[in-house]
């Protein structure tokens, strides 16, 4: 094991941005949600983000698809408020697909959705920072105050009443020292990482009917490394998905790779990887499955898709158990319905503790002090890095159930600087009104 050296820094004086009642450090479906409505409620609320755009997984990810608005399999309104109202738009104005035979979810038109968040920033009179990575926290006699963010320009602190971590890693959670579980407890393995792509001139009707016979492309993989074009990473498929407005193309969620999310020198790696598993796909598709014989790849996604790294232990811990008895809390901050989806960690495939799916028309609900820190009173954590254990987060951590995280939070951040109260201070019941007031489901 190398030993770690050091170099040591001289003092120096950082630029301060204007300050703020709250900041949300990440823009995907947390952040939006959590800015959207911290800013609408009239908090001075500014959204740092690394990339160029807002959507996060969905967007810079390609993962176009966002699902579970209903009930298990189907069944039943869940989730209202700001995640319905995008939906709506992206489907009236943005050129976005609500799935066949339902309105379960939607795959979005990736340029048209990021067109749609900016808007809907700019009428909450949200700030918006991109390019913008946060680096450290900010304390004074003790207390957490703001973060320290660098980009193209420099190096900055950013200083609030109320941060929200939607960083989808627990980045400010864990700056800050909170107490973290990564990966799963017990051996700290994490699921894998995907890198997404875009493929071209498909015959999606061929590719619809090929996929009628083998769904998950079990048989497709096994022959595709038998053949030689694909090394045996992979043993089924997670998704390909298509948009009816580009006729032509699918989205592949496909790729496999054991690299931890929440480091930078496994993230490099996993690019890297990612990268040769797209090209042997591609290679393997066009060979082997109808539709796909003049297809070309289009691009990768420009960040890797990460499904767990930190989480922090919060005033609960949301449990696999919780899910399966389909427990409703009395802090509940909205519903989530998606089966346990856990990807393999020791190989391909998903893992031997995925599938649970609730019954028909099951939900459960989402905790508030699942959203608090254990130790920290004016930081507030929502979307996959929550408090909640390894299978629990096999639910919690689909896009739409990070979006009501984020609705909850940006509107209690408010409600705290309005009445200057800690966050764990505030009225549930209050918290429960404006929530439902703005739509919301929470039981």
């Amino acid at each position: 094991m190398l030993t770690k050296t050091f170099i040591t820094e001289p003092p120096r004086k950082t630029e301060l941005l204007d300050s703020h009642d709250v900041i949300v450090i990440g823009g995907g479906p947390a952040g939006i949600c959590a800015g959207l409505a911290a800013a609408r409620r009239g908090a001075k609320t500014l959204l740092i983000e690394q990339a160029g755009c807002l959507g996060g997984i969905a967007t810079v990810g390609l993962h176009q698809k966002i699902a579970q608005f209903r009930g298990s399999r189907g069944q039943g309104n869940i989730v209202g408020g700001i995640p319905a109202e995008i939906v709506e738009r992206a489907v009236r104005d943005y050129e976005a697909d609500f799935f066949p035979g339902g309105h379960d979810g939607l795959f979005v038109e990736i340029e048209g959705y990021k067109y749609l968040l900016d808007r809907m920033a700019e009428e909450a009179g949200l700030e918006v920072l991109f390019y913008s990575q946060v680096s450290d926290v900010v304390r004074k006699n003790g207390k957490l105050v703001g973060v320290i963010l660098n980009n193209k320009s420099g190096r900055f602190a950013a200083l609030a009443k109320i941060l929200i971590d939607c960083s989808g890693d627990g980045d400010v959670a864990y700056r800050a020292g909170c107490r973290m579980m990564h990966g799963r407890l017990g051996d700290g393995k994490m699921q894998p990482v995907t890198l997404m792509y875009t493929v071209g001139g498909v015959d999606t009707d061929a590719v619809r009917g090929y996929m009628a016979e083998d769904h998950k492309l079990r048989n497709f993989c096994r022959i595709a490394a038998e053949q030689g074009y694909m090394r045996p990473w992979q043993s089924e498929l997670m998704g390909f998905w298509f948009n009816s407005h580009r006729p032509d193309q699918v989205n592949a969620n496909f790729t496999h790779m054991a690299y931890d999310g929440a480091c930078a020198f496994d993230l490099t790696a996993a690019a890297v990887e990612g990268r040769r598993q797209v090209r042997e796909a591609v290679e393997a598709m066009r060979a082997l499955i109808p539709g796909f014989q003049d297809s070309y790849l289009i691009t990768t996604a420009s960040h890797i898709g990460v499904r767990e790294t930190r989480r922090i232990f919060g005033r609960y811990v949301l449990t696999e158990d919780d899910i399966k008895r389909q427990a409703i809390f009395e802090d509940s901050i909205g519903l989530g319905s998606a089966f346990i989806d856990i990807h393999n960690t020791e190989g391909p495939g998903m893992d031997k503790k995925s599938g649970f799916t609730l019954p028909p028309g099951g939900y459960y609900s989402i905790p508030f002090r699942s959203l608090i820190p254990e130790s920290i009173n004016n930081l507030l954590v929502a979307g996959r890095c929550h408090s909640a254990t390894h299978e629990a987060a096999g639910s919690t951590r689909w896009m739409t159930q990070c979006m009501v995280m984020g609705q909850a939070a940006g509107t209690a951040a408010q409600i705290a600087i309005k009445r200057r109260e800690l966050i764990v201070d505030i009225d549930i019941a209050e918290l429960q009104k404006q929530l439902k007031a703005d739509g919301a489901i929470l039981f």
